[in-house]
């Protein structure tokens, strides 16, 4: 799992927005009955607001012999896997946080209807008792119990997962420590959402004096939890937990905000958790808030978070390792490991990937070699490729190729046979540079020649080379990456959008020619996506930097495009037009043809006036799209 080296746009803004809002007040709330009834309420409207439960999620409230919560349950139809005894082989164990005081099962059952749906099994959200009506140890009691009352309901230990966040962290490692110190069977992993686990809070204020947390200040945190450990030394074991020499403890992965004044109590649990010669995967990511995870509506970053999740988890309990940005509970991910039928063909891949040093080529090397498979990463830069390789964690190869020179192409093929000890299954034609900012009779043969030996004929050279291999073996196929300049033209754009038309129009011949064979073919059409091929191309400065702008402010993550990309390719689809302002303009030209034409002119009318020659075209020699 690679994470984002900067938050998304729409994160960060949140994060600015809830600085400005929540956090005066959480920080200011006077932390008595009164004031947790408010906190109460204001926590279930923002969860609800920004958080968003599954439609079709079934949700059971529970209370047998002193455990209280509810079963909710998001899988799909044929799911959860089941055991001979006809239970659900796995299950979830969640324990939610908001400082021992605040949150209840109802306000994360969007959040677990979604680790549901994202893993494949029920989720058990436990209504522990809360302060300060129910002070320590009521809560760490409660969930001593749920833990016994899913083994004693026949759930095998190694099937049971224990997650939770904020406070549930503490919780959770409270009660894999007290398993250890009883002999009691420990859970087969534990999963945590920013993890409370230093109830004094000298870690988080600590990092606020580095960075102010866009929720709530460590005092105001304190102040909650206090109410929870009133009367209690803070030193006594079950509050300053501490694991002994020689306890085993399961794996863990934590997920923090790199916004949040948790992110120190991760460190300090990962550090922990190594220390006693165990395994602990920390995952930061940045400009995240508090418990990101469960605002989807605000972080576009919580569905991949999630996704990795509900992948650790599957991978634990033997299930499947599911690839990120997929759902367990659809029958097509099962089957990759001999479950129901064959693997669609972007699992386990022996795949080729053009343009693999940088951007989407690089997204799509990386969620391939996520999905178990293998990839020879070829870009016309050796250093760029191999950077790429470092990422897949031993499941890549390097290799320098310009796909405008046929030679380096049939060059790769031989290279890719050699190293998967046969043909590739999918092959990826990437490679594609940015050329514009000038219209036509002004942009000069040199560049036209160039734009179209990369973004055309390199694909017809990789179709040419390969198409015959995957004949041969009668599956996988090809993906050809276009864009929706190549079915809605843009002025100053004429070398760029005639490749990507080309691609287009060989894309649905080769479709055609295919049917039926078992070879499926895919055209990527985007619209803005965050690359460098605006920096990378010869386009004059002032589309250049236009470009950049949009791409800045509308366009889509690389990581996104080649996810959706590669599910809609196993979905045997065509066409993949992945954002809305594409698949607007695709309509506009097809329902109104004369209409989107007389748009364009005046498109044209409005561009910066640029009568630089073309040989002032900023030049770059990369083809990583």
């Amino acid at each position: 799992m690679v994470v984002p080296l900067r938050g998304s746009l729409r994160s960060r803004c949140a994060a600015r927005v809830t600085a400005a809002t929540l956090r005066p007040v959480a920080s200011r709330l006077p932390y008595d009955k009164g004031g947790v009834q408010v906190a109460r309420i204001l926590v279930e409207v923002a969860m609800r607001l920004c958080g968003s439960r599954l439609r079709g999620t079934r949700v059971t409230a529970v209370s047998d012999d002193g455990v209280v919560g509810e079963w909710v349950d998001a899988t799909e139809p044929g799911f959860p896997d089941r055991n001979v005894a006809g239970e659900a082989a796995g299950v979830v164990l969640y324990l939610h946080g908001s400082a021992y005081a605040i949150c209840s099962a109802r306000t994360h059952r969007g959040l677990a209807s979604r680790l549901s749906r994202e893993a494949g099994l029920p989720v058990f959200v436990v209504e522990y008792r809360l302060a300060p009506e129910h002070p320590f140890p009521s809560a760490a009691d409660d969930i001593e119990r749920a833990y016994r009352w899913l083994l004693e309901r026949g759930y095998d230990p190694g099937n049971i997962v224990v997650a939770g966040d904020s406070a549930g962290g503490h919780l959770a490692l409270d009660l894999v420590i007290d398993n250890a110190r009883r002999s009691i069977p420990q859970p087969a992993a534990v999963v945590l959402f920013s993890p409370l686990i230093d109830l004094t809070f000298d870690l988080a204020e600590g990092r606020e004096r580095m960075r102010r947390d866009p929720m709530i200040s460590a005092a105001g945190a304190r102040a909650l939890t206090a109410l929870y450990t009133t009367g209690q030394e803070p030193d006594i074991p079950r509050l300053r937990l501490a694991v002994e020499a020689g306890t085993v403890l399961p794996p863990f992965l934590v997920q923090a905000g790199g916004a949040e004044m948790l992110v120190a109590d991760a460190e300090y649990l990962r550090d922990l958790v190594e220390a006693n010669a165990g395994t602990c995967t920390l995952e930061i990511w940045p400009d995240q808030m508090h418990v990101f995870q469960a605002l989807d509506r605000v972080s576009p970053e919580a569905a991949p978070a999630l996704r990795r999740a509900a992948q650790f988890v599957r991978s634990e309990l033997g299930l499947i390792a599911v690839p990120f940005g997929h759902s367990a509970s659809n029958r097509n991910r099962e089957v990759m490991f001999g479950f129901r039928s064959t693997p669609p063909p972007s699992y386990g891949a022996d795949a080729v990937v053009t343009g693999a040093g940088s951007g989407i080529g690089r997204a799509f090397a990386i969620e391939l070699a996520r999905r178990g498979g293998r990839v020879v990463c070829a870009d016309i830069s050796l250093e760029r490729a191999e950077e790429t390789v470092r990422l897949l964690e031993g499941r890549g190869y390097a290799v320098q190729c310009d796909v405008a020179d046929r030679s380096q192409v049939e060059d790769l093929a031989l290279f890719a046979e050699l190293e998967f000890g046969g043909a590739p299954t999918v092959v990826i034609n990437n490679a594609g540079v940015g050329i514009g900012g000038q219209p036509v009779g002004s942009i000069g043969f040199d560049n036209w020649n160039w734009a179209l030996g990369i973004n055309l004929w390199g694909v017809i050279h990789g179709c040419e080379t390969f198409v015959p291999q995957l004949l041969a073996a009668g599956r996988g196929g090809v993906i050809n990456v276009a864009s929706a300049a190549g079915f809605a033209a843009a002025p100053t754009m004429g070398p760029y959008s005639v490749g990507k038309a080309g691609v287009m129009s060989l894309s649905e011949t080769l479709a055609a020619e295919l049917s039926g064979t078992g070879v499926r073919v895919s055209v990527l059409c985007p619209t803005f996506v965050k690359t460098n091929v605006a920096v990378d191309g010869r386009i004059t400065a002032k589309s250049s930097q236009l470009a950049q702008n949009l791409m800045r402010w509308t366009g889509f993550s690389p990581e996104r495009v080649a996810v959706g990309t590669l599910d809609a390719f196993d979905k045997g689809r065509l066409y993949v037009v992945p954002q809305l302002d594409a698949k607007a303009i695709w309509l506009a030209k097809r329902l109104t043809p004369a209409l989107y034409a007389r748009g364009a002119g005046l498109l044209n009318r409005l561009m910066p006036d640029e009568p630089a020659p073309h040989s002032q075209l900023q030049s770059a020699s990369t083809t990583g799209k």
